[in-house]
């Protein structure tokens, strides 16, 4: 039995270090006991503040103390701290102990120089820094931290050309200056290290380095034996194409005997010729290598080439050149200043472009390095910054966003930009200045604040293009103003009567009827409008989504009063509407009607880089598409800002309108929704398996099936009700009083088969999960006994019926309200009680909605038979995916001849089936793909596991243990549970409303009627508010750029009142 052991102690005035661990003592007679026992530790920890080390040294240029060097002291955690050296070019510091800093030491009139350090004993780090113009070499001693290869350092083989560290061959020092050297070694071949330096056409120029003959005392050396064996310093002049001028030149060491491994300096002058545009200076060797007599290394370290710098590039030229080219840029002018970067600008302000390295706003600077590009954007990789003093910061040039994004190239200018913060996300808002298109701004402000931000103009890739993106330096607000009014918030259905009748009439669906059950699962109560009741209601409402039906019987007076009650401040959401482009700010491109065809997909679409659909698409399929069903309306924005593309033209467009926004869907979304979850009536075999089961249903067989289709445009949904603070009902129960992170619900089927039950109930009872069982009757008789029942419910395993429309059935056809009936029967009198939710044997299934409400007459509350993958074979294994496209439970709806009404009865989606192993072999990757998917959306996820394969298969049962053990290494809240445990709660969750939503400038109040004794959750979107004080558990997350308050509410019916205030509207971000 594992147990804690602590203690607490209190450290001396005289304690420097403390060492703890694990002890142990024991008396053992192995003869007499028959085997050894052992004391075993784990997750040995010492808390407390860390102790500090000293730092301390001395920085000197040309061997003279440098007084007022600037020492920066950069740990890996992002902190930053700095000194600067006194009078004697001295500095010191307090440094944590075990943290690893990288140092960096710059004074005007020097280069640049880094070292990396671990404070774990006290340090004494010098520096010597480099004259400016004094080495035209980058990177000269090899020892950056970067690289030995930074700054443009190239190498040539084929003899290997590596680094040499001071202890990392054979314990010899093989380094000249801390902390590395570049060495070259065979065998019988030559290798080069070298840079390729811009110099000035007739100037005189001298380059040299140290250079050791090394020898490995294991396999001796035939250094200043072989003369074949060759050590040298070479130069070769190039012009402006790279093209070589004249024979290269080289200086050869003198190695003998006596002097090697040892240090000796090799020095070569020259003058460049009249066509001289660069000069290649490095090392060469040439190696005779046997492994028998001679491993040896040829060493260098300390290579300078002197001599006047040509003249600095231009900073537009250097964002023309490629990736790796070498780049001198003199005399730039510091703009914006970063963690880890900097931007420069030329002084006329042609060009500007970020360096990576340190700097000060207001520097006059030259930059050596190589050119670079991060995430789309053009950089420079310094290998030195020469800081020649201070320089006035230019003011910034005001710009438009259209003219940003236009062809003009700003990338890396300091600007400045105005407008109205439309989102904000972590680390950045959405810019708005009438342009209409916005602008990403890394930095903080308030929704609805009209700003001033200025920075320096970046840029980072979007899907396959490169987007403008402002870094804020400062953003000040101008002018606030918001979308949401003081005073009550509702929400509001437009949901005929009549056009549900004219369609039913005519034997068509009202897929409107479904947009009840969109705003059910997104946790909304809506009150449901009728279009005679609009123009009172109208006012009283904040968010009104409307369907295509309702959408045409609305008169121009009708589309007039919208129009206002947008400006004003409502939210509009209108599906397929044919009366209402004006108002959406779109015009109609194309229209196709889908006659005939009601689960055929009428478009693929992708999601546009916009506010509303950050981060919603899967990251593990970024580049499939989502799909529309049914007629679909196809636009060009006008006024509005395009979501989601299909080709050019697009299928969803938002519009700030005022203080409103208008969204538009080119498709009915009930539709949509409707027919890829419930799927078609199954009248034949569609996949042609020769049975009619739930993957004849399926309508998304040719698509990716690991994308949460209907759940992805729900998320979009959330997303455009989130522009108003309206607390939603959210989809996951609480985990205790905490939030979790998602839901997993396990079950599987018996398949009438014995010995299996009890073993897998009790594997789960061992692992602290609840299980599900289905049974299945076969003949009339169960697989389990009474007895065996007991002991599983005694596991918390729940038992349901699996009920078997296969054995006996003829294939491919359906089944009759009567089967369901005798079977469900059959459970009952066996085990006395009607079960909640089933599955069916091999997922069969017929007719549309028929079984699920035969099922429901029978008593039952729900089904677990819609597969997450088409069902190319008979039983197809380690399968996930989302078939029916979502993770959530959803309702049945019943057909036009029933008056498209709701069941209910609702099915649980299977998710993950057999999932995460092949015989006995556990297959990891899958089990990860999908938790990182169910945490990702915290979805209600289904993993599926056969109770044979649990008591008889390994791999079963470590892929199980597999999942246990990744929810325990990512820290995820999961609330497992099961399937009847599931239907219970989602039944119950429709139960519960929020009413009566009051927001004002400083608090908000709603009720939150439930009727149940369970506890729930509900999210507000937080806007530029936060909430304090808050009396419920709770938590506030960032979910698809939205900002989110969730709370844990007790059961029973609740008044909450909440204190807000207003996010701070002037930041300065550094």
């Amino acid at each position: 039995t594992w147990e804690q052991l602590s203690y607490t102690f209190t450290t001396q005035p005289t304690t420097r270090t403390v060492r703890i661990g694990p002890y142990i003592w024991s008396l053992e007679d192995a003869s007499k006991n028959g085997s050894w026992r052992r004391a075993t530790f784990d997750d040995v920890e010492l808390r407390g503040p860390a102790g500090q080390v000293s730092l301390s040294g001395t920085v000197t240029c040309g061997q003279k103390p440098v007084a007022g060097a600037r020492i920066t002291l950069l740990e890996k955690d992002g902190q930053k701290t700095s000194c600067v050296t006194d009078s004697s070019g001295h500095y010191s510091a307090a440094v944590t102990y075990g943290s690893t800093y990288t140092l960096q030491v710059s004074s005007a009139g020097c280069v640049t120089q880094t070292k990396e350090v671990t404070a774990t004993v006290p340090l004494i780090v010098d520096f010597e820094l480099t004259a400016v113009g004094a080495n035209l070499l980058f990177n000269p001693n090899f020892d950056d931290p970067a690289g030995w290869l930074s700054g443009g350092w190239q190498t040539t083989g084929p003899a290997s050309v590596f680094a040499e560290t001071a202890n990392l061959e054979f314990g010899q020092v093989c380094v000249d200056t801390p902390s590395q050297a570049v060495c070259i070694r065979g065998p019988n071949a030559a290798g080069r290290v070298f840079q390729d330096v811009r110099i000035r056409p007739g100037m005189t120029y001298t380059a040299s380095c140290r250079f050791r003959p090394t020898t490995d005392a294991r396999y001796g050396s035939v250094w200043g034996t072989n003369p074949s064996q060759i050590g040298a310093l070479f130069v070769q002049q190039y012009d402006a194409a790279m093209q070589p001028i004249g024979v290269e030149q080289r200086v050869q060491a003198y190695v003998t005997t006596a002097n090697r491994d040892k240090w000796q300096t090799l020095k070569l002058s020259f003058t460049a010729s009249p066509a001289t545009a660069y000069a290649r200076v490095g090392g060469y060797a040439y190696l005779v290598d046997d492994y028998d007599s001679n491993l040896a290394r040829a060493t260098f370290d300390t290579c300078r080439l002197d001599g006047a710098a040509a003249p600095g590039t231009s900073v537009g030229l250097a964002k023309r050149m490629t990736d790796g080219q070498s780049v001198s840029l003199v005399g730039k002018i510091t703009t914006a200043c970063f963690n880890g970067y900097f931007y420069i600008e030329e002084p006329d302000r042609s060009s500007g472009i970020r360096v990576i390295g340190e700097a000060e706003a207001g520097e006059n600077v030259d930059v050596q390095g190589s050119v670079t590009t991060i995430d789309g954007e053009r950089a420079i990789a310094a290998a030195g910054v020469i800081r020649r003093g201070l320089a006035a910061v230019p003011r910034p040039l005001g710009m438009t966003i259209r003219s940003i994004k236009s062809g003009l190239s700003p990338v890396g200018l300091y600007v400045t930009v105005c407008g109205t913060v439309v989102d904000r996300r972590i680390g950045y808002y959405l810019l708005d200045d009438g342009s209409g298109t916005y602008l990403k701004v890394y930095g903080s402000a308030a929704v609805g604040a009209f700003v001033r931000a200025t920075g320096a103009l970046g840029a980072e890739m979007s899907g396959t293009q490169t987007v403008p993106v402002l870094r804020a330096v400062q953003t000040v607000t101008v002018q606030t103003g918001g979308t949401t009014q003081p005073g009550p918030i509702n929400a509001g259905l437009l949901m005929d009567e009549t056009c549900r009748s004219q369609a039913n009439a005519v034997g068509k669906n009202y897929w409107w009827a479904y947009s009840s059950e969109i705003l059910d699962r997104l946790g909304l109560r809506a009150a449901i409008i009728s279009t005679d009741q609009l123009a009172q209601t109208l006012p009283n409402l904040s968010i009104l989504m409307v369907g295509p039906m309702e959408a045409a019987k609305l008169d121009s007076s009708m589309i007039g009063t919208l129009d206002s009650w947008v400006r004003s401040g409502g939210v509009l959401i209108a599906c397929a509407p044919q009366t209402l482009d004006e108002l959406m700010g779109n015009q109609l491109v194309s229209y196709d009607a889908r006659e005939g065809d009601d689960f055929g997909v009428s478009s693929e679409f992708h999601f546009s880089d916009s506010v509303f659909t950050y981060g919603i698409h899967t990251p593990l399929h970024p580049n499939s598409p989502l799909v529309s069903i049914g007629p679909v309306r196809r636009v060009a924005p006008v006024r509005s800002t395009a979501l989601a593309l299909s080709g050019d033209d697009a299928v969803i467009t938002a519009r700030k309108y005022g203080y409103g926004w208008a969204f538009y869907f080119g498709f009915d979304l009930a539709h949509t929704f409707w027919a890829i979850q419930q799927g078609r009536p199954i009248d034949a075999d569609y996949d042609g398996d020769g049975y009619w089961r739930t993957g004849d249903a399926q309508i998304l067989r040719s698509y990716e099936p690991e994308v949460p289709y209907t759940d992805e445009l729900l998320f979009l949904l959330r997303n455009m009700v989130a522009v108003k603070p309206m607390p939603l009902l959210d989809q996951l129960p609480p985990s205790g009083g905490s939030i979790p992170d998602a839901l997993i619900f396990y079950g599987g089927d018996d398949e009438c088969g014995s010995g299996v039950q009890v073993p897998a109930s009790a594997f789960m009872h061992s692992r602290g999960l609840p299980y599900h069982i289905n049974c299945m009757p076969l003949n009339g008789v169960f697989g389990l006994s009474l007895e065996e029942a007991q002991t599983c419910y005694a596991n918390g395993t729940e038992l349901s019926i699996h009920y078997d429309f296969v054995d006996g059935f003829l294939h491919p056809g359906g089944f009759s309200p009567m089967d369901v009936y005798y079977q469900t029967t059959l459970f009952r009198n066996y085990f006395g009680y009607t079960p909640i939710s089933s599955v069916n044997h091999c997922v069969r299934w017929t007719g549309w909605a028929e079984p699920a409400e035969w099922m429901m007459q029978a008593g039952l509350k729900g089904d677990n038979s819609h597969f997450p993958v088409p069902l190319v074979t008979s039983n197809p294994t380690n399968c996930f995916g989302f078939g029916f496209g979502t993770a959530f439970p959803y309702f049945f709806y019943t057909d036009y001849r029933q008056a498209n009404s709701r069941l209910d009865f609702v099915e649980l989606p299977i998710s993950g089936y057999e999932l995460g192993y092949s015989g006995n072999i556990v297959v990891s990757p899958q089990i990860e793909r999908a938790l990182y998917t169910a945490s990702y959306y915290h979805l209600t996820f289904n993993f599926f596991y056969h109770p044979v394969y649990i008591a008889y298969y390994q791999g079963c049962r470590d892929a199980i243990d597999t999942l246990l053990d990744l929810i325990y290494q990512q820290g995820l809240n999961v609330v497992h549970t099961t399937p009847d445990a599931l239907t219970l709660w989602w039944m119950d969750r429709n139960r519960i409303s929020i009413s009566n939503v009051q927001f004002g400038a400083t608090r908000m109040s709603f009720d939150v009627i439930n009727p149940t004794t369970r506890s729930c959750i509900v999210r507000i979107p937080l806007g530029d508010y936060e909430a304090v004080n808050v009396s419920y558990p709770h938590n506030v997350s960032d979910e698809f750029g939205v900002r989110w308050l969730k709370m844990v509410l007790p059961g029973g019916s609740q008044h909450v009142e909440l204190s807000l205030q207003a996010v701070q509207k002037l930041r300065r971000v550094r």
